[in-house]
């Protein structure tokens, strides 16, 4: 077998499969934004969707469209406080104590030292 390599240019566009993850971490992240951010292509799932519906009962507005692209206006990290319990369903992208302490200290929370993270 004779194997040659010839120099050449490659072009084009790769479009990567959404992740369950950065789906869930980019609603996040545009949920606590000051102004509007857009997420392509995500991943939807019942994680993802369960994520939408808790960052949406802490205030942030969130247009689904087709799917291809959510529109998030963001809270500018002023969250309300939910109606009722935030169901995030078997989301494997989990809030642990430490991660909810340091969000609280990065969002200012007041009486964070008396709040119990489950």
């Amino acid at each position: 077998m004779k194997l040659e390599i010839r120099p050449a240019v490659l072009s084009g566009t790769v479009k990567t499969p959404g992740s369950k993850s950065h789906t869930i971490r980019a609603v996040i992240i545009a949920s606590l934004a000051k102004g509007t951010s857009i997420i392509k292509a995500p991943l939807v799932s019942e994680d993802t969707l369960s994520c939408i519906r808790a960052a949406s009962a802490l205030g942030a507005y969130i247009n689904r469209g087709n799917d291809d692209e959510w529109i998030i206006s963001g809270t500018n990290g002023k969250l309300l406080e939910p109606a009722g319990t935030l169901d995030l369903g078997n989301s494997g992208t989990r809030c642990t104590r430490k991660k909810a302490r340091q969000l609280c200290h990065v969002l200012n929370c007041k009486n964070r030292k008396k709040k119990k993270f489950i």
